[in-house]
């Protein structure tokens, strides 16, 4: 049960920018504040919507919002995103280790002994 944020990322002049909503929570909840953000997200830049298109990646975790302002037509990432390092809390590194040697340990290929064969 790792730490879930939703990151959106956009372009803003000739930088690329990123925002992390919803620190501390689980996948579910993430997912759910992933949804919602959606709907409401506007950048930083304080655009005025006139309309608004979302676009849900193949992955189901992921949108493209595209808004139309009045003078520009604006559009970001919005996705969810597990927390698998933080220097301030080494514990954090430590939990997701042990999810990925377990999930690497359940997918590995397995020798099979065929059936009467000794």
């Amino acid at each position: 049960m790792g730490k879930w944020v939703v990151i959106a990322e956009y372009r803003s002049g000739d930088y690329d920018e990123s925002e992390i909503f919803g620190a501390e929570s689980t996948k579910d909840q993430a997912l759910e504040a992933l949804r919602g953000l959606t709907r409401t997200y506007l950048p930083r830049s304080g655009i005025i919507e006139q309309w608004r298109q979302v676009y849900r990646l193949a992955d189901h975790e992921s949108y493209v919002v595209m808004i139309k302002g009045k003078v520009s037509l604006w559009h970001c990432t919005l996705r969810v995103a597990e927390l698998v390092v933080d220097s301030r809390d080494p514990a954090v590194a430590k939990a997701a280790q042990e999810e990925d040697a377990a999930a690497e340990a359940a997918a590995a290929p397995r020798d099979r002994i065929p059936p009467g064969y000794r």
